[in-house]
């Protein structure tokens, strides 16, 4: 693999036509924080920093800007090509190590400043994705809902961005505008919100606001995608956020 100018972790030199540009994807940049801050290895402190420097903000209607997850991936050689979907659950694997990295011995290895730092960004992107995704009924959408999506996706804008540095655009694909649900982007909010109670002094978060939403996540996993009937779970809600999917996969159930 060519030596990156970025401490974030490629994609492996294959026959995968992008392996010379450096893509990387949020999802894993997340994976790679949560083992480095686990063993404690030095580069944690660099893809942290990269994670929060990468990090997206969005308008909302009333003008205010707020954290709203990653680019689903991005290049770090070449060109600045970026894959501007904010998935959920992308955006969570991302919130899994940093929160493994802010309760981790390693991070008291930083200033006192850029630690504040850190506990602030990660305060403010959990309430922004908690803020734009969540349901009245407490569950979370799979992808941005269309207003504030539309700052970065607009028409076919994604396709011309492929198109320009030469890249092969899947033919369905478009920036995602999903309201449905899908469960284990929502077991994977549950998870970083029982971790964040769990280490709320630590992390500087107050636990009171965060019980309720988790809560009531928890009883929506439950009780809204789970099928009684034939004992397992479903694959998540349709774009009505209320007709249940027939289907069940491994990957959500486990």
């Amino acid at each position: 693999m060519e030596p990156l100018t970025s401490p974030v972790i490629s994609v492996s030199r294959s026959k995968d036509p992008l392996h010379h540009f450096g893509r990387v994807w949020s999802y894993t940049q997340g994976l790679a924080l949560h083992q480095s801050a686990r063993k404690g290895d030095e580069r944690a402190h660099k893809l942290a920093r990269w994670l929060k420097d990468t990090a997206v903000k969005v308008t909302l209607d009333d003008g205010s800007r707020i954290y709203g997850g990653w680019h689903f991936s991005q290049n770090t050689i070449g060109d600045n090509f970026k894959d501007t979907r904010r998935i959920l659950g992308a955006s969570m694997w991302a919130m899994h190590g940093l929160v493994k990295y802010l309760t981790a011995p390693i991070f008291k290895e930083l200033s006192q400043d850029e630690a504040d730092q850190f506990k602030r960004f990660y305060k403010e992107m959990l309430d922004g994705l908690i803020h734009n995704q969540r349901w009245q009924d407490g569950l979370f959408s799979a992808g941005w809902k269309p207003k504030a999506l539309a700052e970065a996706n607009s028409g076919r804008e994604f396709y011309d961005i492929l198109n320009r540095f030469g890249y092969v655009a899947w033919e369905e694909i478009t920036p995602v505008k999903a309201l449905n649900v899908v469960i284990e982007h929502n077991i994977d909010v549950l998870s970083v919100l029982n971790y964040s109670i769990k280490h709320a002094e630590a992390l500087g978060l107050n636990k009171a606001d965060y019980l309720p939403v988790r809560d009531r996540l928890r009883e929506g996993i439950f009780t809204k995608l789970y099928n009684f009937e034939n004992r397992h779970f479903i694959t998540g809600l349709s774009s009505d956020n209320v007709t249940p999917s027939r289907h069940m996969a491994i990957d959500n159930t486990s």
